[in-house]
C-alpha cells in the first residue's frame, strides 16, 4: 500500500512540473513570450550585468533591440528615459 502511494505522488509530482501551463501571451507591444528565456537581461538601467546565471526561465521577454525601462516598459534604446 505504501509503493502504490508513493508511486501516486512521484506521477503526481512530474505531472504539475511537465504540465504547467501558465500565460503565454504577453500584454507589452515590444514582448514576446519565450518557454526558455534567460533571466539575464540588459535593461535600461543595466546594460551589463555581472554574477548571473543564465538559467531557463519561461515568461515575457523584450523582442531583440529592446530594452526593459523602469516602468516595466520594452523600449528602444534610445527612448529609455522618455517613458
Amino acid at each position: 500500500m505504501k509503493q502504490i502511494i508513493c508511486i501516486i505522488l512521484i506521477i503526481c509530482s512530474l505531472s504539475s512540473i511537465y504540465c504547467y501551463s501558465g500565460p503565454t501571451e504577453c500584454q507589452g507591444a515590444n514582448e514576446i513570450y519565450n518557454s526558455c528565456g534567460s533571466p539575464c537581461v540588459a535593461t535600461c538601467g543595466n546594460r551589463q550585468f555581472a554574477n548571473c546565471v543564465a538559467e531557463c526561465e519561461a515568461g515575457c521577454f523584450c523582442k531583440d533591440g529592446y530594452l526593459r525601462n523602469d516602468n516595466g516598459i520594452c523600449v528602444l534604446p534610445k527612448d529609455c528615459y522618455s517613458y
